[in-house]
């Protein structure tokens, strides 16, 4: 028998306890990283949520203590622990975060690269501030909307809110959004646009001025240049626009649009009702898009001054005030051609 054969079991023995040891220290370890960590590869893209805002100057303890409020993470503690030995904890940027709960690493690692949390907010050609402003509060991204309208209103911005989808942080408030909204409109009336509205003697809120009656009227957008000739034709000739938009705008001041007009409504006083007024109204009716702001300052050349909606949704186009009356009385005839007889069983 060899006489090393005890010394070599003993070895072999606290080579056993101390993996074990090893083994059970790096379970130990790994629970806690699971648990404090939270990695987020253990969170798949449908898990739950929660959004935590990080006011500018917040110090690390500050971030940390309002992940924990919010249910981000576990441990306020570990966090600023991970955050000193990953890089430190002062390059953690304020925002809107929208964060895995439980997992430090997931919060440190997008709060450190500013991946912030925003809301997408599509605005349709057309709409009005108010129209704008309850689509935003209705997406969290303003607290009130009555403010963003007023904002809009002192600063003469109706029609310049350019129709787009925007990203916004959920609470953003109506300085950034408005800002938002007009820096894109100015990237868009530029180059060709600012030089057509020049060449046709308009100014810049001329220009989106008659844009906005068109977004309004126009069907198809094939129509826009053609009716853009329409007002062009009319505006030369010292004629009246005669657009039922501009009467629906008097009427709400913007807030909602009033579908079928009647012959008092064309009377109503204002200097937005192009019934009663020559010229352009004196300020956007609508936010319009660019294909209707490239009709106002781009019009086709027609003998056009008079145009009507017919039964397929677009319009038809007239030279004369008798073509239009003959085809409007011909469309009402057929209309009530159309209507059941007063009485009649329906089967």
């Amino acid at each position: 028998m060899s006489e090393a054969g005890p010394e070599s079991g003993a070895r072999r023995r606290r080579l056993a306890i101390a993996a074990g040891v090893l083994a059970a220290t790096a379970a130990l370890g790994l629970a806690f990283f699971i648990r404090y960590a939270g990695p987020s590869f253990l969170s798949g893209p449908d898990s739950p949520h929660v959004i935590v805002n990080i006011p500018k100057g917040a110090s690390a303890s500050q971030v940390a203590s309002l992940l924990k409020e919010r249910g981000a993470i576990r441990s306020p503690g570990f966090f600023l622990v991970l955050a000193r030995i990953t890089g430190g904890p002062e390059d953690l940027r304020y925002g809107t975060y929208r964060l895995r709960p439980g997992s430090a690493l997931d919060a440190l690692r997008r709060i450190r690269a500013g991946d912030t949390y925003k809301v997408r907010v599509s605005i349709p050609e057309g709409w009005t501030s108010f129209q704008i402003a309850a689509r935003l509060k209705e997406s969290g991204v303003i607290p009130d909307e009555d403010a963003f309208a007023a904002l809009v209103s002192s600063r003469n911005l109706e029609g310049r809110l350019f129709p787009e989808t925007y990203f916004f942080e959920p609470g953003t408030g109506p300085e950034r959004v408005v800002e938002e909204f007009f820096a894109q409109f100015r990237r868009v009336f530029s180059g060709e646009l600012a030089r057509g509205s020049e060449a046709l003697g308009l100014s810049e809120i001329q220009t989106v001025a008659l844009a906005s009656i068109i977004e309004r009227e126009a069907q198809v957008p094939e129509e826009r240049p053609v009716i853009s000739s329409v007002y062009h034709n009319r505006l030369k000739n010292g004629w009246p626009l005669e657009a039922d938009p501009t009467v629906q705008y008097a009427l709400s001041g913007g807030r909602f649009w009033k579908e079928k007009l009647t012959t008092n409504d064309l009377k109503f006083d204002s200097p937005y009702n192009t019934y009663r007024r020559r010229g352009l109204p004196p300020g956007p009716i609508c936010n319009p898009g660019l294909g209707s702001l490239e009709a106002a300052a781009a019009p086709d050349e027609t003998g056009f001054f008079f145009f009507v909606a017919d039964s397929s949704g677009t319009h038809r186009f007239f030279r004369t005030l008798k073509e239009h009356s003959r085809f409007r009385a011909e469309k009402k005839r057929r209309e009530r051609a159309a209507r059941p007889l007063s009485g009649a069983k329906s089967h």
